[in-house]
């Protein structure tokens, strides 16, 4: 792969990760037994539903398309591959969401996968030379935040009821 990405890629890449970021919540929600996590995975899986929304829309529109890219050493795009090589949510069945998968398993794995979106937002932020498109995709990484939140509430709330 060359070490540049255009902006349709990365934003095709971003369309990607939200895509597959949904896929596994509903998959993880079909899989776990308590009705708190199934309500709230449903939930992630919709937040995910949205942004990739938000980037198809931007992928759309060639005014943003031209305003994406301002990084003239190559440093963001560079950065960029490498998150996009490594998929963030991975597109192929992912062998840790299976039947009999514990729900602390779940919600580890979905925390890992939402830090490294957020890595890959930062970066896709670092290149952009618009401030209008920049807040969108600040917008974003604070609703991916949230997500990290809420994984995380849920999995202490998880872990105390298993220690009892």
């Amino acid at each position: 792969m060359s070490p540049a990405l255009n902006a349709e890629e990365i934003l095709e890449v971003a369309v990607h990760i939200e895509r597959t970021g949904s896929a596994y919540y509903r998959r993880a929600a079909k899989l776990v037994e308590d009705p708190a996590a199934k309500e709230m995975l449903t939930g992630l899986a919709k937040m995910e539903d949205s942004h990739e929304l938000l980037f198809e829309n931007m992928r759309a529109d060639p005014g943003i398309l031209s305003q994406l890219i301002g990084d003239p050493n190559g440093e963001a795009a560079s950065y960029l591959h490498a998150f996009a090589d490594d998929q963030v949510f991975p597109a192929a069945p992912d062998p840790q969401i299976q039947s009999g998968i514990s729900l602390q398993d779940v919600l580890r794995h979905a925390i890992s996968m939402e830090l490294k979106s957020i890595a890959f937002y930062h970066g896709i932020q670092s290149a952009m030379r618009s401030d209008a498109q920049n807040q969108k995709i600040a917008d974003i990484i604070r609703e991916e935040r949230q997500h990290v939140t809420i994984l995380s509430q849920h999995l202490v709330s998880v872990l105390a009821q298993s220690s009892r």
